[in-house]
């Protein structure tokens, strides 16, 4: 990328932006192979070493992946930014109209098609929120997160009712807008 002379016209932008769309690919596998080192980590560590204690690989780790999610999401806004016919409301990676109540919709209809997957049963979800309401943000970002969120929640609700005689309680989860932020809270007390 440091080799890339200035861009000077139509050509070479599009040229920088195929080189760019480039790096990203080859990167594809950063995150899996970090996370087999971890694993492999773990392995190797002597059982009395606590995990917690490993302060400088945390900090490592969350500068290391902070990096990444910084730079992707510089290389994804400038490759969206290029392509044809851009959706309305849509600049780059940012949706200027987001529902996060859509977005929660969809990642917990994901979430819960893997709890049915592994459990054979699932938790109904049940969102609370005006879906009306939107905000400029990266739906990308927050289906990953609202997804994590409602995976881990199903599977603890689903866990904890498994071997009881009672059903499996929905599992609430709330969007809430402020006057400067958006909460996402699930409530299931799993």
């Amino acid at each position: 990328m440091r080799n890339f002379s200035e861009i000077k016209n139509i050509n070479d932008e599009k040229e920088f932006t195929h080189m760019i769309k480039a790096i990203k690919v080859r990167h594809n596998n950063v995150v899996p192979t970090m996370d087999l080192g971890v694993q492999q980590l773990k392995k190797g560590m002597d059982p009395k070493i606590i995990y917690e204690d490993l302060d400088e690989i945390h900090q490592f780790l969350d500068r290391f992946y902070m990096s990444r999610i910084g730079i992707c999401m510089l290389i994804g806004q400038h490759v969206e930014l290029h392509k044809p016919n851009p959706s309305p409301y849509v600049v780059g990676c940012i949706h200027t109209k987001m529902s996060p109540v859509e977005v929660a919709r969809n990642a917990s209809e994901r979430a819960r098609a893997i709890c049915l997957r592994e459990y054979g049963t699932a938790p109904d979800i049940v969102i609370y929120g005006d879906p009306s309401f939107t905000f400029p943000y990266v739906p990308t970002h927050l289906q990953l997160m609202v997804f994590e969120l409602v995976k881990n929640s199903l599977r603890a609700v689903q866990e904890r009712f498994m071997d009881s005689d009672k059903v499996a309680p929905p599992v609430p989860i709330i969007v809430a807008e402020g006057i400067e932020d958006v909460t996402i809270k699930e409530a299931s007390h799993a």
